[in-house]
This record gives structure tokens, sequence and C-alpha cells, in this order.
């Protein structure tokens, strides 16, 4: 391989602004990326849809009689009464290039906690892991 003649010089200012601005373009991503995955959430749990991406299992018949004397859907199982656990579900900035779902209320995350070890219904399922990577394919063209 031949020689390249010559020399690039950077100043220490340029890289830390560049260095700062990748950070900030990391945390809109990760940001983002929470974000969706939350509306993916909430898709699924609209159509009683767990992580797997497979139907969850009906109500318990006596779960079915009393949503039904209440006038609740027992269709399928959308773990919503009252929809606070759902509310409370946030994105969080943890460090400078990352951020995390959680639950901010200490009675929701204990709903979620036990719900989740039933059946797995927050994690990323297959059709969202493919709608996350599409993202990070536009925000790639967009840096372009």
């Amino acid at each position: 391989m031949p020689k390249v003649k010559g020399r690039i010089r950077v100043s220490r200012q340029s890289l830390e602004r560049s260095f700062k601005t990748q950070k900030k373009l990391a945390n809109s991503l990760s940001q983002r990326l929470a974000n969706i995955q939350i509306a993916n959430i909430h898709r699924r749990l609209d159509r009683g849809i767990g992580a797997d991406d497979a139907r969850m299992p009906d109500y318990a018949p006596s779960t079915i009689e009393s949503r039904r004397r209440e006038g609740r859907q027992v269709s399928r199982r959308d773990l919503q009464f009252k929809g606070a656990m759902r509310r409370d579900m946030h994105s969080v900035r943890v460090g400078q290039t990352s951020s995390r779902i959680l639950f901010g209320l200490a009675r929701q995350r204990e709903k979620a906690r036990h719900l989740q070890e039933q059946h797995e219904w927050f994690g990323i399922s297959p059709n969202d892991d493919r709608e996350i990577q599409a993202e990070i394919k536009d925000f790639e063209k967009e840096l372009k």
C-alpha cells in the first residue's frame, strides 16, 4: 500500500465540538427509540399481543365475569383496568447517550413486575425490533 503524503490537522476544540454533537445525536436517538417502544407496547397491549408477538392467553373465567359486570371488554387480555399503569410508562434519559423505559410510581412498577412474571408483555418483540431497526436506518440517513 502506498504511503499517504500530507497531514490532517484537527484542533482539539473541533474534536470536542464534534464529540458533543455526536453525544447529542446519540441521546436524541435513544429518546426517539424509547418513545417508539412505548408506542409499540401500547399498540400490542391494545391488541392483546405479548412481547413474543403471540396472542396473550384469555382471561380466567372469574375475571371475564367480573369484567363483564363492570362493562369492560373481555375478548382479549389488554392489561387495562383504569389505564394508570399504561399512563405511568415513560422514557427517561440515563447517562449521556441512553434512555430507559420506566414506571414512575411504585404501585405501577409492582403491577408491571407481577404481570411480566406471568407472561412477557414489556420486552421488545420481533416486530418491535424490525421497527426500531428501520428507525435507526432512517436516523443514519439523516446524519448523511
